[in-house]
């Protein structure tokens, strides 16, 4: 068994049975400042100018709000290149760059079409070819080429549960046993998307984020973002990406539109229409999408998604001339999700609506409100009298059986879910989840 495997298990082992958690990846801060000058350079409209009814998105938000599943953060709603509605819920804002998980993938995606375009590589280049040096263990490694990558066809089995176990990933991929031989089956490994990323940097002499942020970034007017590095020192390429919402609105606009942003080509035409062509069927339980490179591509109808787990999507549909951006923090892990459902069933299809320009304020109103009553929990007050009302007498401060909270509550150990301790993982962090709670009261208020 490779070692990165028995890590695996090991680490597994301890986090479900107890015992002591060390991590094998070195941990170091990366995170930058950001410029907080962002600015909103896509133009800003009204439903009805694109002949969409205002009621239309209220009546999606309103569900999205009310699904205690979707966890929406941010969303952004694009028809015809402008944004008609936008809006975040309390805590969040549209301006701050929001972790995008896989949807770094198709960032990726873009760089490798850059190599493309510049003539730099050929989807049947082999992943030998770049790397000479590799002494891999499956004869069948050789045939691995940079479409393989592109659509999880590879076969290589070090994985997402390898990377939180070794520091030496690109050794741990390129001497990997394969699965299958590489182009016969579909499977969701985000190793594929790393090794891009240190294909981008081979080919162009670059890191990846200098490479995207020359000529995919800067010329799409995006300024703020940050790449994680892997324990190797090269952008992880398959997740990691800090992006706002506005940033992800102009890649979409940039893909919809061909490779071309604002009268400016960023992307070869032919490389975007390759993309979008689904080279790879996924299984049913990732959803209505199957795999292109580096993005999903829908199964029924003309719809493009730059996917990632916990809700992050930027799903495109030409047919409407629509882009739709969500970032949020729930527990879906690829497109099988309530949130891209509802978006789905409200903007996909055909829009035939009669227009009321009377209904942009009530959108607006919904907008700023956005999941506000989900902020708050308000300790329950006694009924005061006339008395109460009129001061004569004093208010009493909330109902006194909110008392019976105030203690410290203690969580057995090991009380986490699967998902949460899979990010926990994911970002180093494997100490124990919540050890206890305690709630006070000070005056009128109570405090968790």
């Amino acid at each position: 068994m490779e070692k990165w495997k028995k890590r695996a298990v090991n680490l597994l082992t301890s986090i479900a049975f107890g015992g002591e958690k060390m991590s094998v990846i070195p941990y170091y801060p990366q995170k930058c400042e950001i410029s907080k000058n962002l600015g909103h350079d896509i133009p800003r409209s009204i439903p009805e100018a694109h002949g969409v009814s205002s009621k239309r998105i209220y009546n999606m938000l309103a569900e999205l709000e009310s699904d205690c599943r979707c966890e929406i953060h941010n969303l952004m709603v694009l028809v015809g290149g402008e944004v008609v509605s936008e809006c975040s819920r309390p805590g969040y804002d549209l301006d701050t760059w929001h972790l995008s998980h896989s949807m770094t993938k198709s960032v990726t995606g873009m760089a490798v079409g850059l190599l493309y375009d510049d003539g730099l590589v050929t989807l049947d280049t082999r992943l030998v070819d770049i790397f000479p040096e590799i002494s891999y263990r499956d004869r069948r490694f050789a045939s691995i080429t940079i479409e393989h990558l592109l659509t999880m066809t590879s076969g290589v089995t070090f994985g997402e549960a390898g990377s939180v176990t070794e520091s030496m990933w690109s050794e741990a991929f390129l001497s990997s046993v394969l699965r299958c031989a590489p182009g016969s089956a579909f499977h969701y490994n985000s190793m594929n998307s790393y090794i891009l990323s240190r294909v981008v940097s081979a080919l162009s002499g670059r890191e990846i984020s200098e490479y995207v942020g020359e000529r995919i970034f800067a010329p799409l007017g995006i300024s703020d973002y940050l790449f994680e590095m892997s324990p190797e020192g090269f952008a992880k390429g398959g997740w990691g990406l800090y992006l706002s919402a506005e940033s992800w609105a102009k890649l979409g606009l940039m893909f919809m539109g061909g490779g071309v942003y604002r009268g400016r080509r960023i992307l070869s035409e032919e490389w975007i229409n390759l993309s979008v062509k689904p080279h790879a069927l996924s299984p049913s339980y990732t959803g209505d999408f199957n795999y292109g490179y580096q993005m999903w591509v829908g199964r029924q109808s003309v719809e493009y998604l730059f996917n990632g787990m916990l809700g992050q999507n930027v799903w495109m549909c030409p047919d409407n001339d629509i882009i739709v951006v969500m970032q949020a923090g729930n527990n879906e892990l690829f497109q099988d999700s309530p949130s891209l459902s509802i978006v789905r069933r409200y903007l996909g299809g055909k829009i035939d609506d009669p227009i009321s320009f009377g209904d942009v304020d009530m959108l607006r109103y919904k907008e700023a409100g956005f999941r506000r009553t989900c902020s708050w929990v308000y300790p329950l007050e006694r009924r005061q009298g006339l008395l109460c009302t009129l001061g004569i007498k004093p208010k009493e401060p909330f109902d006194e059986r909110w008392c019976s909270l105030l203690s410290t509550f203690k969580f057995p150990e090991n009380n986490s879910g699967i998902l949460p301790t899979f990010v926990r993982a994911m970002q180093n962090n494997l100490e124990s989840s919540i050890d206890e709670i305690s709630f006070s009261r000070e005056g009128e208020g109570l405090f968790l």
